[in-house]
């Protein structure tokens, strides 16, 4: 029988994997907020919560705010105790048929329109690995 930790690791390396066996590519989106945007995020978050399940059946299959320097963990298990005020804007792994259709994910979330900055906004492909290279060091 697998322990907990072992079938955490097998699950996240299912989830993440880009081996030539996924039937789509995947994408990293990443999206700055516009500058001083803390109020405007906030008031759309509870909208960005209820999307939450309906990203999830479109393949969005990571969805995480990012944190500025200045509220950065700087010690292991020590967070900064004020990280909700140091959100600069939000990380997005999307499972998509091509980079039309992740845009397109990214252009139906909330926050497109109001809290990230439709400028500064950049969407990848991630390189297909095989699933063993996932996690280690095949840069």
């Amino acid at each position: 029988m697998l322990s907990r930790v072992a079938r955490s690791s097998s699950s996240a390396t299912r989830a993440f994997s880009t081996s030539s066996k996924r039937s789509m590519p995947l994408y990293v989106a990443v999206l700055p907020d516009y500058i001083n945007n803390e109020e405007t995020r906030h008031a759309n978050r509870q909208a960005a919560l209820k999307d939450l399940a309906k990203d999830r059946t479109l393949g969005n299959i990571l969805e995480r705010p990012y944190l500025s320097d200045k509220y950065a963990t700087q010690k292991a298990g020590e967070p900064h105790p004020n990280q909700q005020h140091g959100v600069e804007g939000s990380i997005l792994i999307l499972d998509a048929p091509d980079i039309n259709a992740a845009w397109e994910q990214v252009k139906g979330h909330t926050f497109w329109t109001k809290v990230w900055d439709e400028e500064k906004a950049t969407i990848k492909e991630l390189k297909s690995l095989p699933a063993e290279h996932i996690g280690g060091g095949a840069l």
